[in-house]
């Protein structure tokens, strides 16, 4: 599941990463064709006091309100609340699904 948060964030952040090579329609283009195969929700209002960077209260809340197995990432800051909710690094899900 995802929400239009994380989508027009990682179409956002992609072309910045140049082990990919996009540029920022080629970016969107791709994020837009993985909406297509995926459930789109809005994100849980609320708080968690723990989470250090206020600016990913919204991916947080996509994961509550998703009730999704994991959010996987590699943002240290939603990592430091792996002990709380169910948040793996790709290398993580990876070991344990791949």
């Amino acid at each position: 599941m995802l929400s239009r948060y994380i989508v027009d964030e990682t179409a956002r952040v992609l072309p910045r990463f140049k082990q990919f090579e996009m540029n920022t329609a080629e970016a969107r283009d791709l994020v837009e064709r993985l909406v297509f195969g995926s459930d789109l929700v809005e994100p849980a209002a609320g708080w968690d006091k723990d989470l250090r960077d206020a600016n990913d209260q919204p991916v947080l809340g996509t994961l509550i309100a998703s009730d999704a197995a994991y959010l996987i990432t590699g943002d240290k800051d939603l990592l430091a609340l792996a002990g709380k909710y169910p948040i793996v690094t790709p290398a993580e899900f990876w070991q344990r699904h791949g």
